[in-house]
Order: C-alpha cells, then sequence, then structure tokens
C-alpha cells in the first residue's frame, strides 16, 4: 500500500512539474497554440480557466500585468501548483 501511494505520489509531482515547465517554456503570444481545453473541444461557450496556461507562460517570463489580463486567478494557481509539487516532494522523501 505504502509503495503505491509513493508510486502515486510520484507520478503526481512529475505531471504537475513537467506541466508547469511546458507552460513556462512555451511562447504564451503565438497565436497558432495547441488547445487542449476539454471544455472548448465540446464547443461549449465558457471555460472557466479560459487564458490560463498563457497566463503561467506570462508569468513565467515576469509579465504579470499580461498574465492577470489572461486570467486574475494565475498567481494563485501557479502557487498552489508549486506548494503541492513540494508536499508531494516530501512525501516522498519521508521514511515510513
Amino acid at each position: 500500500m505504502v509503495v503505491k501511494t509513493k508510486r502515486n505520489n510520484l507520478l503526481e509531482a512529475v505531471v504537475w512539474t513537467t506541466a508547469l515547465l511546458v507552460l513556462a517554456i512555451n511562447d504564451p503570444g503565438t497565436p497558432d497554440r495547441v488547445n487542449l481545453c476539454l471544455i472548448d473541444a465540446l464547443g461549449l461557450p465558457f471555460c472557466p480557466g479560459e487564458g490560463l496556461g498563457r497566463a503561467v507562460g506570462y508569468l513565467a517570463r515576469g509579465e504579470w500585468h499580461q498574465a492577470l489580463s489572461m486570467h486574475w486567478a494565475s498567481p494563485l494557481v501557479v502557487v498552489v501548483l508549486i506548494h503541492r509539487i513540494i508536499s508531494l516532494s516530501q512525501a516522498l522523501t519521508c521514511r515510513k
């Protein structure tokens, strides 16, 4: 049971870290970006996360005004995800 939990923690930490790195590396100003939004793919008119990926990219470049104009919650989302990654990493290094 403990091994499975640690494996799940590792997988989650890798997924969140990879997601943040990919969003930070990609240029948010590129008009032909790949859209991975399931809500948009379903053709629904409103997505609460609209612009969040681009906002993370702007935050990584230090462009706070642009990031906040894309999505108001982007700094909070980045802080929460970094906290989650750190928590998962600490759980992996804990010996029990």
